[in-house]
């Protein structure tokens, strides 16, 4: 008999060890193109922004922003509420709710 260590089973545990690497590889692949596609949407977002200046805080903005409205609609809403955030967003989203106004 041969008192060699046995190599059977060494490739199997090799290539096990390999496949979470190359998942892991993937997933950051993944995550980096979408750190990048974050970022690009921020610099459209940064140059949008740049376009239409605003007196009211930009934190104000993208607060009504993040909640599906446009930038121009939000600074409008600002405008004819005197700057109070939550009286534009229940009238953005109200005037969004008002689809057919009947005319009597």
């Amino acid at each position: 008999s041969d008192n060699s260590p046995s190599t059977e089973g060494t490739t199997d545990r090799a290539e096990s060890l390999l496949k979470p690497t190359a998942e892991s590889t993937d997933n950051r692949r993944q995550h980096q193109q979408q750190q990048q596609q974050q970022q690009s949407a921020q610099s459209v977002t940064t140059a949008a922004s740049s376009l239409t200046p605003s007196p009211f805080p930009e934190k104000d903005i993208k607060e009504i922003v993040k909640k599906g409205f446009t930038r121009e609609q939000a600074i409008e809403e600002l405008k004819s509420t005197d700057g109070d955030v939550t009286k534009a967003l229940v009238t953005l989203i109200t005037k969004s709710l008002t689809i057919y106004k009947r005319k009597d």
